[in-house]
């Protein structure tokens, strides 16, 4: 595994713990405090709670994008290769269809 590869999973990691964190968390909110400022926070981590669930749906399917799109040929001409590249096209269609993503959001 290189380094990057290395960094990104310790801070998938890191993620996935402050995920469950705050989940614990926001098990045990308080009724509305009439405090702004805690009321402020307290939306603050619904709203990372919740960007943090969908990074951690959509990573995997987006890292099977990325993986079949390299998997893909470059457009060659014979037979083989260009069953290869229809088969791997039609498995990101089915990807893409299946969970609302798309390659080009992957790769921008």
């Amino acid at each position: 595994m290189d380094t990057n590869e290395r960094l990104r999973r310790e801070q998938h990691g890191e993620l996935k713990e402050l995920q469950k964190k705050l989940g614990a968390v926001l098990e045990h909110e308080p009724a509305d405090s009439e405090d702004t400022s805690e009321n402020e926070i307290w939306e603050k981590a619904r709203d990372l709670k919740a960007s943090l669930d969908d990074f951690f749906t959509s990573y995997p399917i987006k890292a099977i994008l990325r993986r079949l799109h390299g998997a893909g040929g470059c457009d060659a001409e014979d037979e083989y290769s260009k069953g290869w590249d229809a088969a791997i096209g039609e498995a990101i269609k089915i990807v893409e269809a299946e969970t609302g993503i798309g390659l080009e959001e992957v790769l921008e």
